[in-house]
């Protein structure tokens, strides 16, 4: 990741101009001028807020070019987050939408509403969503003969494309660096969410590019483009000579976040009933949790290991978001978009009252899974200093709007701007596993369909909806070719199985090209059970909602090895802390080093075969917690670590207030934590409850005594765990219900929203209480060192 400081940039322009010999004194001009121009900024007190917001779905179907679905849902995710987290006056943000984002509109609204209106000191932020392409570069770097593009909605490639030369209406990654060269202010950020390779379909997934140079190598700007760049460089009075040696040392001010590495894939996704870009769903839901002023470098670590375990979780396509910067030394240490926070972390926002009396609520805070639990989840009302104000409940919602009924004695009606922090989530009793019929099945897709019906809980949908779990398809050649280099074995062609919805195969589900598709079903059906089970555990993961203070951890046994905290609830953790007044003690995570570290995010969450690891929950609160422990292997299958006394298992499951659980313990366990195949994405469950979840461990301890499974050894999942599942659910359900437990709540707002759950949440709808359980995720990436990592 190339980090680029403002100090270095003047060293390394001026050696650069001497060594090749150009004549400095435009750019050494330059240089002066925004030297002068910063020594300006700290003289502005109430710095103005500007923002670009760009998004595209509505390209032609009738050209090169596949319609997106997500980018203006990302706009208006951003809109919200910049006006409801960072102050951002609305009237200062501009959008441009689908057949708005004209090149024309584009460039002409970015001089007019930035470039003229930002003055030294402002803040401003440019958000591109839609597909990217490459074009040849004029004046070109040394080391890339074609530059990156934003593919706005009047720039379809030619019908001759790919037979002739041809001109496209791109705007350039060369021209942005113009116009953010041309502003005034040093406070910029620029967020990109497209790609520019490997555009197409990927099962549900769209990708974000348009083919293009790289491609086809005879594909170059327009003479407009051409225009607009030479007259930028003549208002800047730099040479092209000057632009060059800019543009050889980095981004032209400010930091710029890219979804995407430059070989790697950014795409739309489905997210329970919207469609969004994956990284800026992931990046803008991450930034509503954060309450204090942490680093760019350590927000874009962030989001970057969430986007790459979301991405390798829908398929095998790696996604990294990075992030470049060319920042003066006065604000090197600058949160993301320049702007200190000091706000309550929140899931929701009042937009508005209806003339119902309901209100408009906007959801950008919970996290993809939390979306689906939102339907009658109760939420506390908050002020900017985090002062309880009221509850509401979600009685519908349409993508990330809800409309929100006041309930109780709630102070006022909840005004606009009033941040909503989640109490109880409301968990669908009649979930299902969703399966998509992939097109390769053919004639054969009745036949798939009547023998899916006929399996409990499963819900066959058809992929275009783009809610789907899995797909269920044959392999084909050209499936074969999409899938990593890495895959151990890649099924054989007219083979049936399981795809991630990226079209990858889940590890495991193929067999023979002979199989029939009645067979492949039969074959599957407890397979199905299970992935279920585990759909019904992950959807209650919620590491940015719950109140319960504990943290896990995992790390290599006798190394220098990682602790892969749970990121997430160590924020949400500020929150149970300023309730049990008690501090955090999680370690630092540290990198661990092996083959594939250079780009090893700060949890070190890539491992090699054969790792030893061991597993620790500390458990910070006041009281007893209950905990259990699973981790779901690439192919999907699960095992119980935690409890594994099944004689007892209730007791075994009691970890003591203050006292930290080790997993294996050696006095206890009669396992050791190696990690062998299948590679791929693991996961680790940690579950820890202040509820004893009698039912839950009961099925636990009746299935290893079935088995015959011996004290303290593994428990490996079968159709069984659903029933775990379901119990877990049953077990929390019936906790909020009881009224007696309002009583030994941590706080006010817990105890009315917990009193209004008995009435107001309904019996096929199970309630889940924030206060009362921790349910988060440590990912991994398990790889072969003999072939590498999945990049």
């Amino acid at each position: 990741m190339h980090q680029l400081k403002r100090r270095h940039f003047f060293q390394l322009a001026g050696s650069t101009a001497a060594s090749i010999g150009l004549s400095q004194s435009n750019l050494l001009g330059y240089i002066m001028r925004q030297g002068d121009r910063y020594g300006r900024i700290l003289a502005q007190d109430t710095p103005r807020k500007l923002a670009l917001l760009v998004g595209i779905n509505e390209y032609d179907v009738n050209f090169n070019w596949r319609p997106l679905r997500g980018c203006v849902n990302d706009v208006r995710m951003q809109e919200e987050l910049l006006v409801h987290r960072f102050g951002f006056n609305r009237n200062d943000i501009v959008t441009l939408t689908d057949a708005d984002a004209t090149r024309t509109n584009l460039i002409k609204t970015f001089e007019e509403h930035l470039i003229q209106q930002a003055k030294p000191g402002d803040v401003v932020v440019f958000h591109y969503s839609g597909h990217g392409s490459r074009v040849v570069d004029p004046n070109p770097l040394s080391h890339d003969p074609f530059n990156s593009t934003f593919v706005t909605i009047d720039s379809p490639l030619p019908n001759n494309f790919g037979h002739a030369r041809v001109e496209v209406n791109d705007i350039m990654g060369q021209t942005l660096f113009l116009m953010m060269l041309a502003l005034q202010t040093e406070q910029v950020t620029a967020v990109l969410d497209s790609c520019h390779s490997g555009g197409g379909k990927r099962g549900v997934l769209t990708v974000r590019s348009r083919d293009g140079a790289d491609i086809f190598a005879d594909v170059h700007p327009s003479a407009v483009e051409l225009e607009t760049q030479e007259r930028l460089r003549s208002q800047l009075g730099l040479s092209w000579e000057d632009i060059r040696n800019l543009r050889e040392q980095g981004i032209a001010k400010g930091v710029a976040i890219a979804s995407a590495r430059r070989d790697q894939l950014a795409s739309d996704a489905s997210f329970n009933g919207f469609y969004a870009g994956a990284f800026t769903y992931l990046m803008t839901q991450y930034l509503w949790q954060q309450t204090g002023n942490e680093s760019v470098e350590a927000t874009v670590s962030n989001i970057s290991r969430i986007t790459r375990t979301f991405a390798k979780d829908m398929s095998r396509i790696v996604q990294e978001p990075e992030f470049e910067e060319n920042r003066p030394s006065a604000l090197e240490d600058s949160p993301i978009y320049f702007i200190p926070r000091q706000t309550p972390s929140a899931e929701a926002v009042v937009l508005g009252q209806k003339a119902n009396g309901n209100v408009d609520i906007w959801l950008g805070g919970l996290s993809p899974n939390s979306v689906e639990t939102v339907n009658e989840a109760i939420f506390t009302a908050m002020d900017e200093a985090g002062n309880e104000q009221g509850q509401l409940q979600v009685i519908s919602r349409d993508g990330l709007t809800a409309e929100a009924q006041i309930l109780g004695s709630t102070r006022s009606t909840p005004r606009p701007g009033l941040l909503l922090q989640e109490e109880i989530a409301g968990v669908p009793e009649d979930l299902t596993l969703r399966i998509g019929l992939d097109p390769s099945l053919g004639s054969e897709m009745a036949i798939a369909q009547q023998a899916l019906a006929m399996l409990p809980r499963l819900e066959v949908k058809q992929i275009e909806t783009g809610e789907v779990d899995y797909l269920f398809g044959r392999m084909t050649a050209d499936y074969q070719t999409q899938q990593s280099p890495l895959q151990p074995e890649i099924p054989l062609v007219g083979s049936i199985g399981l795809f991630r919805p990226g079209q990858d195969v889940l590890q495991g589900s193929f067999r023979e090209p002979e199989e029939s598709v009645t067979d492949a079903v039969n074959r599957l059906q407890s397979k199905f059970s299970v992935l279920l089970a585990s759909r019904l555990l992950k959807i209650l993961v919620n590491p940015s909602t719950s109140q319960v203070n504990v943290v896990a951890s995992m790390r290599p046994v006798n190394t220098d090895g990682s602790v892969a905290t749970g990121t997430a609830l160590t924020v949400r953790g500020q929150r149970s802390m300023a309730t049990d007044d008690f501090t955090n003690s999680a370690s630092e995570p540290v990198v661990l080093s092996h083959e594939c570290s250079t780009r090893i995010p700060a949890d070190a969450s890539r491992l090699p075969l054969g790792t030893v690891v061991e597993l620790e929950v500390q458990n910070n609160e006041r009281r007893d917690l209950f905990i259990s422990i699973i981790v779901i292997d690439a192919e999907g299958n699960m095992a119980l670590l935690f409890p594994n006394t099944w004689d007892s298992p209730t007791a075994g499951a009691l970890l003591p207030a203050r006292e930290t659980l080790k997993v294996p313990d050696p006095g206890r366990d009669n396992f050791r934590l190696r990690l062998v195949e299948p590679t791929g994405v693991v996961e680790v469950l940690v579950i820890a409850s202040r509820t004893e979840l009698r039912d839950t461990l009961q099925a636990i301890g009746e299935i290893a005594t079935t088995r015959g499974v011996s004290r303290g050894s593994i428990l490996a999942a079968d159709e069984a765990f659903l029933d775990v599942a379901d119990s877990l659910l049953s077990d929390l359900d019936r906790d909020i219900r009881d009224s007696s437990n309002t009583r030994s709540v941590s706080s006010d707002s817990t105890r009315g929203a917990r009193s209004f759950a008995q009435e107001y949440v309904s019996p096929n709808t199970r309630g889940v209480g924030q206060d009362r359980l921790a349910v988060f995720s440590l990912n991994f990436e398990l790889y072969d060192p003999a072939q590498g990592c999945l990049d």
